[in-house]
């Protein structure tokens, strides 16, 4: 009985093993590894990641632009680094730390500005106007246009007349010019959103281009930063919108004094 008790304590997994000369064995853990060698790997992981990360630039004013590039365009996550890439590279770690890049870049370059999406939002208002213009041609050809129908209907600057037939050709006239110009606003989100998705080496350069027409002065691709990039990008946007609007105010002004 003592010896089949003696043989049940040595074959236990995990905890201490009792030898049969009674002495006490080294634990290991149920797939038979030593605890401290998994601590210790574990502990060498975290070390060689801190190294890791401590190569990445820190952010897109340090980053030359035909690096990012490079990662963004063809997956080179070797230009993450600011210095030799280490032997040990997590790739998990390369991603995530673009995201982070990529996030700034994209906050960067809009700055705030909601003009991506503008058009879309135009899209939606013009598309429930439509759907009010409907149902309001129906009740004025019917006769049967209310209180809250009218106030509506006259916010979008329609004169109502009173008689059935005019105020539906009216509303109907209306219609169609909402209709045009949500046709409008879609080919142009779509062309917008088609030319945003389109980030490869030729949408680089062509901005590039462009930046160095406008300001007069070549802009390096190989020399410059991300981070300047954007700059570049936000002032050349921001000189043709108020080019825009002073071309517009004197249009207006034209029409006036005409």
């Amino acid at each position: 009985m003592k010896k089949r008790e003696k043989e049940r304590h040595t074959k236990t997994s995990g905890g201490l093993r009792t030898g049969a000369d009674g002495s006490q064995g080294t634990a290991t853990s149920s797939t038979g590894r030593h605890p401290a060698l998994s601590i210790f790997a574990v502990r060498r992981t975290t070390r060689l990641q801190e190294a890791q990360r401590s190569r990445f630039y820190r952010n897109l004013d340090e980053m030359p632009l035909a690096r990012f590039i490079d990662v963004l365009c063809d997956s080179r996550y070797e230009s993450l680094y600011s210095e030799q890439p280490p032997k040990w590279r997590d790739e998990r770690l390369e991603r995530e730390r673009f995201d982070e890049y990529y996030e700034e870049y994209a906050t960067r370059i809009l700055d705030g500005d909601s003009s991506v999406y503008e058009n879309l939002k135009r899209m939606a208002l013009l598309l429930a106007r439509v759907r009010i213009l409907d149902a309001a041609m129906l009740l004025a050809a019917g006769g049967a246009m209310n209180d809250d129908t009218q106030r509506i209907v006259k916010s979008f600057g329609i004169h109502l007349t009173g008689r059935p037939a005019k105020d539906a050709s009216i509303i109907f006239s209306l219609r169609e010019l909402t209709i045009r110009k949500y046709d409008h606003a879609r080919r142009l989100y779509e062309s917008e959103e088609k030319d945003d998705t389109k980030q490869d080496r030729m949408f680089f350069i062509r901005l590039l281009v462009c930046m160095s027409s406008h300001f007069k002065y070549n802009i390096p691709y190989h020399s410059i930063t991300t981070g300047e990039f954007c700059a570049y990008y936000l002032q050349m946007k921001n000189d043709i919108r108020a080019m825009k609007n002073e071309q517009q105010r004197h249009r207006q002004y034209g029409r006036k004094h005409r």
